[in-house]
């Protein structure tokens, strides 16, 4: 079945490809815990510099897929499409705190020189706090009403407690216990807080699965980044030291999901600019033509008849007596009755540069290009007889048919087109005045060169 269209991720229900893409990236995910897990303590001969360009890359992509969601938030007012943008937003911010404070990576003793053995809980606030927002959003899958002060609450409370968290660290950090000394996990951390951090978040995980049914798009891929949160904490359990295969590899996993989230985020969006795109196109065109006949209207004449150059002549077709026709015989048959005169002068206007246009209610008009006015009227003819060939009866007394009256006249070079469509008019009312059912052409165009 065919993924419905819809510009809102909220609304958006999961597609096959979906499921089949988050899949294929959690099986990665799971490979990669599971071939790095045995090796996880030991250490690599690679430098800071690659969990750093990791942490970037991940800090990138969860900015993007934030601000992506953001607008999203902004354009359709889902609940959990804010609540969503906020925990990717909180995440890159923690993320970002907790790489420019790490000993060593950026400077020497981190941006604001504070306490080493206390930068991690900047690791852990961004995993606790990015699991209850996550948690959130779950809760409010299924509400489709605004709740924008509900949104924008959490959001100042993520900032409130990320500015109060980095204040405590930078001022009261020598108080708090340490976690990590010289690169190694103390003991608090590795038998307390990383268990218990590796336990929510595998609850998290089932939390939002139980609660979402991962019926959407957003569904999928918020419990796939949840799953990358969870194979950094198994990884940093198994492997906690620095310069580790298990701290790399919980990068790595974070990296992975968090690239795959931006992808599928900037993938939608290309899709939106393209349903945009192939939308408006559809109403310009529909603005251009006649609802009724199907042929061009009034303003694409108009825009069409701006633009003529070289020779060319316009042809003003009206249908005679059709205000009788329409009193008597109602609008319905009138209205047919104008489908059917339009689809004979589109057949008979074969080439494609030429344009007929329903002119007014009853009237039509031909602009025909690179043309001389003999042939011009020839085609006139034909239209004429076409029409009267429908053998539609008339209103005006039995045994009658509708007819068309035409009036011709070619564009003379540096003329204004409304001088054109004066004399066009005026060759028509000739035709009507000898006696309608006939073709005349503008006198003054038969004695200009052409």
């Amino acid at each position: 079945m065919r993924t419905p269209r819809t510009p809102f991720l909220a609304t958006r229900p999961a597609s096959p490809r979906d499921y089949l893409g988050a899949g294929c990236v959690f099986f990665i995910v799971l490979v990669i815990a599971g071939a790095i897990a045995p090796y996880a303590p030991f250490k690599v001969g690679i430098q800071d510099d690659v969990t750093g360009f990791c942490q970037v890359a991940s800090i990138a992509f969860q900015l993007t897929t934030a601000l992506l969601l953001y607008g999203q938030w902004r354009a359709g007012r889902h609940p959990s499409t804010g609540f969503l943008a906020v925990a990717f937003a909180y995440s890159a911010i923690m993320t970002l705190i907790f790489l420019v404070e790490y000993p060593n990576l950026v400077t020497v003793g981190g941006v604001i020189p504070v306490v080493p053995s206390t930068v991690g809980y900047f690791a852990f606030a961004w995993q606790l706090g990015t699991y209850a927002l996550i948690v959130v959003f779950a809760a409010t899958s299924q509400r489709l009403r605004p709740f924008d002060s509900g949104i924008s609450i959490t959001a100042a409370a993520a900032g409130a407690f990320t500015i109060g968290l980095a204040l405590l660290v930078i001022f009261y950090g020598a108080a708090l216990p340490p976690l990590a000394v010289d690169g190694h996990f103390t003991p608090i951390n590795q038998f307390v807080w990383h268990p218990i951090t590796l336990l929510i978040g595998v609850v998290t995980l089932v939390s939002v699965v139980a609660a979402t049914r991962l019926k959407r798009s957003i569904d999928v891929y918020a419990a796939l980044f949840v799953t990358g949160l969870v194979a950094d904490a198994y990884l940093l359990q198994v492997g906690s030291e620095r310069f580790s295969f298990g701290r790399i590899g919980a990068r790595l996993e974070v990296l992975i999901v968090s690239a795959t989230v931006a992808f599928v985020m900037i993938r939608h969006v290309n899709l939106l600019y393209r349903q945009l795109t192939t939308e408006n196109r559809r109403l310009a065109r529909a603005a251009m033509v006649d609802p009724l006949t199907g042929v061009a209207n009034r303003r694409a004449f108009d825009i069409h008849i701006e633009g003529l150059q070289g020779s060319a002549v316009l042809l003003i077709i009206d249908i005679d007596h059709f205000k009788n026709y329409n009193d008597l015989e109602g609008h319905r048959a009138g209205d047919d009755c104008i489908r059917r005169v339009a689809r004979a002068l589109a057949a008979n206007v074969l080439r494609s540069e030429d344009l007929i246009a329903r002119y007014g209610g009853d009237e039509f008009a031909a602009i025909l290009h690179d043309i001389d006015l003999d042939d011009a009227i020839h085609v006139a003819e034909r239209i004429r007889r076409a029409v009267s060939d429908l053998a539609i009866p008339g209103a005006q007394e039995a045994g009658t048919a509708i007819t068309v009256s035409i009036g011709v006249a070619a564009f003379l070079p540096g003329e204004e087109t409304s001088d054109l469509v004066r004399r066009a008019d005026e060759a028509l009312y000739r035709a009507k005045s000898e006696g309608r059912n006939r073709v005349a052409f503008d006198e003054e165009t038969a004695l200009e060169p052409l």
